[in-house]
């Protein structure tokens, strides 16, 4: 947060999601779909909490957003559904360093599937997305 909100963003409002706010009354009055969404990308290709996993039934939870495990701890994760992100009117993905790079190229070459989930936002074909990289 300190860091995000800086500057013009300063008056942007912040809505962190863990599993103990899932029920937060301010998240009703968030406006949908969102303005920006902005992304990393884990090694493994998740993106949000979004893991990889045998299929995209756990990204397209029936609200807002879906509650996961992570493989690392804190395990019990909560996450914007899939399509909540897709939606949003822009949406950003940053990564950084040859490991996630190679993953980000190969999301990029092969078919979307839930075991990459960077992939399945590539696909989507977001009409505002940008991809920032950073080679170290």
């Amino acid at each position: 947060r300190r860091y995000f909100l800086e500057r013009g963003a300063a008056a942007a409002s912040f809505h962190p999601l863990w599993p103990g706010n899932t029920r937060d009354p301010a998240l009703a009055d968030v406006p949908w779909p969102l303005t920006a969404v902005y992304l990393g990308m884990g090694a493994d290709g998740h993106v949000a909490s979004l893991f990889p996993a045998a299929d995209q039934a756990g990204f397209d939870g029936p609200g807002r957003l879906v509650a996961g495990r992570a493989p690392t701890p804190p395990n019990a994760r909560i996450s914007l559904s899939l399509p909540s992100i897709l939606k949003a009117k822009h949406l950003f993905l940053q990564l950084s360093g040859p490991k996630k790079i190679a993953v980000y190229e190969r999301a990029r070459l092969e078919p979307p599937t839930p075991m990459l989930p960077v992939s399945l936002v590539l696909a989507a074909g977001h009409p505002s997305f940008r991809v920032y990289i950073a080679e170290t």
